[in-house]
């Protein structure tokens, strides 16, 4: 058999495919993109960081310049859902809440617990 005796039909799909194909009358292709599923690690992260945003607005009066470590803690969750989070960047940030936290025991509670599950998932 020769190449000029091969019959093409249906679809023919080789190499790299990174898309729906469909062929023929009548053919769909349905092809859904969305967000990759979160790990259990980053959930727990992001847990965390929730339960450290509740215990600034609980207890603002008692967290110097509680606006700014709102904030930070926005900056930390935008860096932990990072492809490669920057360590240093999370740190830095963790550090500056620290010393944010001042008397506010729930805060400072949810730092460390923000700091444990973070080093869990960049291990």
């Amino acid at each position: 058999m020769t190449r000029e005796d091969w019959t093409v039909s249906g679809v023919y799909i080789h190499g790299d495919n990174s898309g729906a194909v469909a062929g023929g009358p009548g053919a769909q292709a349905v092809q859904n993109i969305g967000s990759p599923p979160t790990s259990p690690r980053l959930t727990d992260v992001l847990a965390a960081l929730a339960g450290l945003r509740k215990a600034i607005e609980d207890e603002p009066d008692l967290v110097r310049d509680s606006a700014l470590a709102l904030r930070d803690v926005g900056r930390i969750e935008s860096e932990v859902r990072e492809e490669t989070p920057d360590r240093e960047a999370i740190g830095s940030g963790l550090g500056r809440l620290l010393s944010r936290a001042g008397a506010a025991a729930g805060v400072v509670t949810a730092i460390y617990n923000v700091k444990r599950v973070v080093e869990d998932l960049l291990s």
